[in-house]
């Protein structure tokens, strides 16, 4: 499961019901309820399925190059000229959702090569930052609160440029986590250099407050040979990529949290508590199931299934009536079954020595201080898959059958719906994307 299309819908129900309760409960609890809503957007970066990459440097820094290597053929024009990128171009997939095209309209990008190289991977290419155009720093400061990882794209000449640190890294220290550095062209640094100066720039980078900063070399376009380093660049925004999906998770489980106290302060929620109840299930009984697949282990696929049927069950004696008949009628185990399956958790996490060769190869591409995560990442990634495929089989019909009943206010049930249809409709992840 990745980032559904339209995420965005779920807060946009969010601020409804922060809207509808404003008169009903004390200043500081709106006040930290739509905190909330803002942190979550600036958090989750764009609100979609695909992962929007900016590229941003100085003059020079082979930013358009970059962008080539990556594409495997030339989509941006390299030149000697000052500056080369005048204009932003977006390298977008070629079924991109109507949510990624309003954001580069909005943007006032104009400029799109589409693409089926990588159909999660959406690339802008910025003006240069230290170019004399004034417009072209006011567009890179417009769009990079909006997009969700930055890479700053470094040349050994002018990594340590004042300028860079002063104006733009510095400043933007509370968003490191969505930064990425890549010194290029390190095929001119003469002799065994490229250690000092990789040293150096994180040195640069801890001063200003970056913590472990994540620093690559490519050599984008170099004077003999094929691009260097940019499939381990490539790898590194599949891992992003992958994780956004398990930051979408806290996003929403925070904005559930958050839309229930609201509620319950305004005096508008009641009835069966199923979001809670199923949230907290969801946390015990994906792991056993997702071990159960990978293991074989038969006794946890029994525990997590039963532990769902025992919910239904107590949901069913609560409610009564009609509702109740619907959930007893749900079959658990065949739905268990099918969200595994559609899950494909094995080409995720594959079984025995096949964990060992998905870590070498990271290893082999990033650094070794990754080889200890790598696993767990895969895992969590399954474990995120899989709990979007339960919801979509259980949880939705369960909403569903509750919203029937018509407890609570129309605010809250529209977003515990909202946020239910949203995440069953998301797509399940492609294919891994073919290296550079």
């Amino acid at each position: 499961m990745t980032i559904p299309a339209d995420a965005a819908d779920v807060f946009d129900s969010y601020d409804r019901l922060v809207a509808f309760c404003r008169d009903l409960v004390p200043p500081e609890a709106l006040d930290r309820a739509a905190s909330v809503g803002r942190a979550a957007r600036r958090r989750l970066g764009y609100l979609g399925s695909s992962l929007v990459v900016a590229l941003v440097g100085g003059t020079g820094s082979g930013k358009s190059s970059l962008l080539n290597a990556i594409a495997g053929e030339e989509v941006a024009p390299v030149s000697p000229r000052r500056p080369t990128t005048d204009r932003p171009l977006a390298w977008v997939p070629s079924d991109a959702e109507p949510g990624l095209a309003a954001l580069l309209e909005d943007l006032g990008i104009d400029d799109r090569v589409r693409h089926d190289r990588h159909p999660w991977l959406t690339v802008v290419d910025l003006p240069d930052l230290d170019s004399v155009v004034g417009r072209h720093r006011l567009r890179v400061d417009e769009l990079l609160p909006r997009v969700d990882a930055v890479v700053w794209v470094l040349d050994p000449e002018k990594y340590h440029d004042a300028r860079l640190h002063l104006d733009y890294l510095a400043p933007a220290v509370d968003e490191q986590h969505r930064f990425l550095f890549v010194l290029n062209q390190v095929d001119r640094i003469p002799g065994d250099g490229v250690e000092a100066v990789l040293g150096d720039l994180r040195a640069s980078l801890r001063v200003a407050g970056f913590v472990e900063p994540a620093v690559l070399l490519t050599a984008a376009d170099p004077d003999l040979g094929a691009p260097e380093g940019v499939d381990g660049l490539v790898e590194e925004l599949v891992s992003r990529w992958e994780a956004k999906t398990l930051v979408w998770r806290n996003v929403v489980t925070g904005l559930d949290r958050a839309a229930r106290e609201l509620a319950a302060a305004a005096g508008v929620v009641g009835g069966t508590g199923f979001s809670t109840r199923w949230e907290e299930l969801m946390d015990r009984a994906v792991p056993l199931l997702v071990a159960a697949s990978i293991e074989d282990r038969a006794e946890d696929w029994w525990t997590a299934t039963e532990g769902i049927r025992d919910l239904l069950t107590r949901i069913a004696a609560e409610v009564g009536g009609q509702e109740a008949e619907a959930l007893t009628a749900i079959d658990v185990g065949s739905a268990v079954d099918a969200s595994i399956e559609a899950a494909d958790i094995d080409a995720i996490v594959p079984k025995g020595r096949g964990l060992a060769a998905i870590a070498g190869r990271v290893v082999s591409l990033w650094d070794r201080r990754r080889r200890r995560t790598v696993v767990a990442d895969r895992r969590h990634s399954a474990e995120a898959r899989l709990r979007g495929e339960l919801d979509q089989r259980i949880g939705r019909r369960v909403r569903e059958v509750l919203r029937r009943r018509g407890e609570g206010v129309a605010a809250f049930t529209e977003f515990e719906l909202t946020l239910a249809q949203v995440e069953a409709g998301a797509s399940p992840l492609p294919d891994r994307a073919p290296r550079a």
